[in-house]
Parts: C-alpha cells; sequence; structure tokens
C-alpha cells in the first residue's frame, strides 16, 4: 500500500510500507488469545512485538531517520483514505498510542503497548481486528492490517510452565463428561479422603444411615453407638452441626431420655401412667387439650409448692369484706366488719333486713333508718323487711322463774307465786307436806292439813 512520509529533511517521497508481525514473545505463530491483563505477569508478554519495513514510490527505501507513529487497534478495517488526523472512525478504535520510532536501513521495530497499555477489556477474542499506523502527519494507511491469531499467545503465560499429568504441580485432564479420573483423587478410610459411593462403611450391613437418603429402607430398628457398651455413655441426637444446639440425648447413668435446647443442660422426659395425667416439665402449652367425653374430673391438679405466684393473687376487699392474699402454702382469710357503732341513719327496708353502715359504709348491720321505738317486720306485700311500728311499747323487769304479768299498758312485772287476782294461788306449793290442802281462806288461799274430829 502507498502513502506520504514527510522525512526529517522535510522532503516528499512516495512510499510503500511492507508489515512484518511478530506477536507477543517474537512468535512467528498466531494463537487463539485470552488474555487477562489484571493478573500478574512480566510486562514485555502485554505487548505486541510489530516491524515494519518502509519503500518509497520508486521502490527504495525510505531515508534513515526518527518518525513521529500513532498505532491503532480497531474491530473494523478501513478502505478508503481519511485525511489527517484521521478521527472519522475513531469509534471503533479500541486502543492508540503515539511512538518515535528510528527507521534504519527502510526498516523499524516496536513494542505496541509499551507507551499505553492495552485496557483489560482487550481481549483479541471477539471477532477481528486491525491495526493502523499513521505517520507524522500524513493520513492513516489504508487497508489496515488485519491481525491474525498470534496475540492469542499472550494467555499462554498463564499456564506457567504447567504439563498435563497427574502428579503435584501438574494439570490434569478432564475425562469423559468433563470428569476428573477417580483415580486422581484421594480416596479412603483416612481422614482428608473421599469416601467411595461403595464404601462397605456405607452398606446397610454396617447400620450405617446416609443423612436425608435413608428411605424406604426395611429395617425397624435404629441403633445408635453399635460398637459402645451401654455403661455411663450417653447417646445423642443433635439438630445441626454447630455448637450448643437442641439435642435429644439417652443417659445411660440415670436410664432416662432427656431433652436439651443447648446442647449442654439437659431435663429428663418425664412418664406417667395412661390416663393418670399428663407430665409437663418447663416451656409454654399452647393450643387446645381435647379431653374424652368420658373423662371425669377428681383431684385432677394437685397444686403443689413449686408454683409460680400465690394461689389467690388478690381478694378484693369492700362492702364490708376483708381479705388477706396467701403465699405459696399460705391460708387466705376472709372476715366481715359489723357495725360496732349505730350512726342512726340508713335504710328503712332491705330484702335481706341488714344494709352496710358506718362512717365509711362498709360495716355490716340492721337496717338503721327505723325511727325510736320501731322494730322490723316482714311485709309480705313488698318481699321486704322494713321497719314497723307496734301498739305499745315493752317494758319491765323480773327474775328468773318468776310468773310474768302485764303490771302496766306497756309494762310488765314478774312474781315467784301468780297472786289469786291474776289467777293463781299465791301459795308456793313446793313446801307443802302430805296430806296438806289448798283451801281458801275468803281473801286468797292456804294450805292445810285436815285432822279427824
Amino acid at each position: 500500500m502507498s502513502f506520504y512520509v514527510k522525512n526529517k529533511n522535510r522532503k516528499t517521497a512516495h512510499t510503500s510500507l511492507i508489515f512484518a508481525f511478530a506477536i507477543g514473545m517474537i512468535i512467528s505463530g498466531w494463537f487463539h488469545l485470552r488474555p487477562v491483563f489484571a493478573q500478574t505477569i512480566s510486562a514485555s508478554i502485554n505487548r505486541i512485538s510489530l516491524s515494519a519495513s518502509l519503500f518509497g514510490s520508486d521502490n527504495r527505501i525510505v531515508t534513515n531517520g526518527t518518525y513521529e507513529v500513532r498505532f491503532g487497534i480497531y474491530n473494523k478495517n478501513r478502505e478508503i483514505s481519511d485525511a489527517y488526523p484521521s478521527n472519522t472512525d475513531a469509534g471503533s478504535r479500541l486502543w492508540e498510542e503515539t511512538q518515535t520510532v528510528t527507521v534504519k536501513n527502510g526498516i523499524f521495530r516496536v513494542f505496541l503497548g509499551s507507551v499505553t497499555a492495552f485496557p483489560s477489556t482487550l481481549n483479541f477474542e471477539n471477532g477481528d481486528y486491525y491495526v493502523g499506523m499513521r505517520i507524522g502527519t500524513d493520513s492513516e494507511m489504508v487497508p489496515r492490517k488485519q491481525l491474525g491469531a498470534v496475540p492469542n499467545a499472550i494467555n499462554s503465560q498463564f499456564l506457567q510452565g504447567k504439563s498435563i499429568g497427574t502428579k503435584q504441580g501438574e494439570i490434569p485432564l478432564l475425562g469423559k463428561s468433563g470428569k476428573i479420573n477417580i483415580k486422581n483423587l484421594p480416596t479412603g478410610t483416612s481422614s482428608n479422603q473421599l469416601v467411595l459411593g461403595n464404601d462397605s462403611r456405607l452398606t446397610p450391613d454396617s447400620n450405617s444411615h446416609i443423612q436425608n437418603t435413608d428411605t424406604g429402607t426395611t429395617s425397624e430398628v435404629f441403633t445408635l453407638g453399635t460398637d459402645k457398651s451401654f455403661a455411663s455413655t450417653n447417646f445423642s441426637l443433635n439438630v445441626a452441626s454447630a455448637t450448643n444446639t437442641p439435642a435429644l440425648r439417652f443417659n445411660a447413668t440415670t436410664q432416662t431420655w432427656q431433652l436439651s435446647n443447648d446442647g449442654s443442660s439437659f431435663s429428663d422426659i418425664s412418664s406417667g401412667s395412661i390416663g393418670a395425667f399428663l407430665p409437663l416439665a418447663g416451656g409454654t402449652m399452647t393450643g387446645d387439650i381435647i379431653f374424652a367425653g368420658s373423662q371425669t374430673f377428681t383431684n385432677l391438679i394437685n397444686l403443689g409448692a413449686d408454683t409460680v405466684g400465690n394461689y389467690v393473687a388478690t381478694i378484693t376487699a369492700g362492702n364490708g369484706i376483708t381479705g388477706s392474699s396467701s403465699t405459696e402454702g399460705g391460708t387466705p382469710t376472709l372476715a366481715v366488719n359489723l357495725l360496732t357503732s349505730a350512726d342512726g341513719v340508713g335504710a328503712t327496708s332491705s330484702n335481706s333486713g341488714l344494709e352496710f353502715a358506718g362512717a365509711s359504709s362498709n360495716q355490716l348491720a340492721l337496717i338503721q333508718g327505723c325511727a325510736n321505738g320501731q322494730g322490723i317486720s316482714y311485709n309480705t306485700t313488698t318481699d321486704v323487711w322494713e321497719c314497723a311500728s307496734f301498739s305499745a311499747g315493752l317494758g319491765g323487769t323480773g327474775t328468773a322463774g318468776y310468773a310474768t304479768y302485764w303490771s302496766g299498758v306497756s309494762s310488765l312485772g314478774s312474781e315467784a307465786q301468780l297472786a289469786p287476782s291474776r289467777g293463781g294461788t299465791g301459795v308456793d306449793g313446793a313446801t307443802a307436806g302430805s296430806g296438806t290442802l289448798l283451801i281458801g281462806t275468803g281473801t286468797g288461799y292456804a294450805l292445810a292439813t285436815l285432822t279427824q274430829g
């Protein structure tokens, strides 16, 4: 191809350019490139070696000297010349740099990427790539030079001289379906070894059960610790593999099943006779308990000394009733406050004939609204006890064993022997002797003994 170049003597010559590329480590072949420049590799491996011969229009090499050359890598070719500065299709330019190159005997050699590093996005694996070159203020030469496969050899650095094999430091070769030969894997029964599917420890006769896969078994017994003596060993089933996890354990020392929420503190799982009681230990019961229709409840709940709180948390006082709350095992008390000092005011009727009276109306008493001399009587019409007035008041004194009589309109009297005027004899018959008669005297009665004659 042809281009015009201004040499250092400012003479214009029509020259031709012949490219001779050696890419990577100046390898003459081309390979598929997968460079990842973010990795640590030698600086030279990230450069592309380029050599070119410059000829004039007279088919003679150009004058020796130094030239400013812009190199660019594009993702498309260009067939039509683009005048200086040749940026019409800069959008397809993936990388560029400008170097001062020395031409001797018409030849120059450079390393692309020595001034401006290739970007990590330039991996030489997507589509075609082209090298463009612009010398001085001439237009970029067309057509551009298409790159072949040699840049792909950059990625060979990441093999770091390793070879395929099965020894330490070698690269394994995948077999059918991309699998590694089982012979290359550490298998066996020791630590840090893989367990094979046909390992004898996984057979049914070994009493082993593979987690989450032990389905469809005909075995009716799941044995823990086949090779362990019963003695005082604890056999546990834990949840998850972390520490302090919930666990179910059989304690061979106490011969009991136990539960733990933290894998450390265990509590016995209680048991009882069917139909006697439901053992509960710890936690909170939720949901409904459904009893059979024939279930009877006799002394079903026994409150011991280990209940939380008081049996009777609070006894509400008021309306003449006082009470005390009880501590565990204690006995609560109830009391009724009776009126201790009449206040003279209150209701005149009630269904019971009682009311709460006193300064705070919290003492039990008979209805307090009755007037002086009134009593309480039951009214069958209104079905209440009420204050009622009688025809006269009752009063008087007497002696035990004496006969009582009305001494006045509203008073009573008494005497040892009821007088004849009140229908009595006035005589103490307790001293009458044998054969003694009660004889009237005209004014009363007297005891007399009859004599013959």
